[in-house]
């Protein structure tokens, strides 16, 4: 009469599910919960968005290290090149936030949003959609105007949700995929309207 899955909040990497709101299907995440992991302690929370090609499974090894003392989520998001902005990615995202505040203690004011290539298109889309809940946000090598996307961040009329947050950019300079042109370019609209900013380039 016990659901062992559920009561396991041992550290560490396990996959979980929501019953999704649109249609009623099983919606698989993955969830990493620290090292020092002690209930009821609140923790800070990590969503992070997976690139293209990719599923929640593929969090990046380092990212154990990097966000030590977090919890973090990695949704599925219902495919694994929506752009996050097709098939229901979005409100994927949206449930699966919801089932980890309510099985797990998260600091509602200490929720930071990331992630890589198509997943940091992903931030922008995320927060274009829904910023309240967002401290901060990290983008690796994300492109603002993917194509098949439907919004082009490097449009300051897209640009309101992600300005009075804090962000953390970066962008290889010989990606081929995700031309680091196109981060530079939003980096520097972003400047304009904040010149007391700590975004930089290096």
């Amino acid at each position: 009469g016990r659901d062992l899955l559920a009561l396991d909040k041992s550290p560490g990497l396990r996959r979980r599910a929501y019953r999704s709101a649109l249609d009623g299907t099983l919606q698989p995440y993955t969830l990493l919960l620290p090292k020092n992991f002690s209930e009821p302690q609140p923790y800070p929370l990590l969503v992070w968005l997976h690139g293209s090609g990719q599923d929640d499974r593929s969090l990046p090894a380092r990212l154990e290290q990097l966000a030590n003392g977090f919890i973090v989520l990695s949704p599925k998001a219902r495919g694994t090149s929506n752009l996050y902005c097709r098939d229901h990615a979005q409100a994927d995202i949206r449930e699966a936030m919801a089932d980890v505040l309510e099985n797990f203690p998260i600091d509602r004011g200490d929720i930071l949003l990331g992630g890589f290539s198509m997943g940091g298109y992903g931030v922008y889309r995320t927060v274009y959609e829904n910023p309240s809940p967002y401290k901060a946000l990290i983008i690796w090598a994300g492109h603002p105007n993917l194509r098949g996307s439907d919004i082009d961040f490097l449009e300051e009329k897209n640009l309101a949700g992600v300005r009075n947050k804090e962000m953390f950019i970066y962008h290889g300079g010989r990606d081929r995929t995700c031309p680091a042109e196109r981060t530079l370019e939003l980096v520097e609209k972003l400047k304009l309207k904040q010149p007391k900013s700590g975004i930089g380039r290096s």
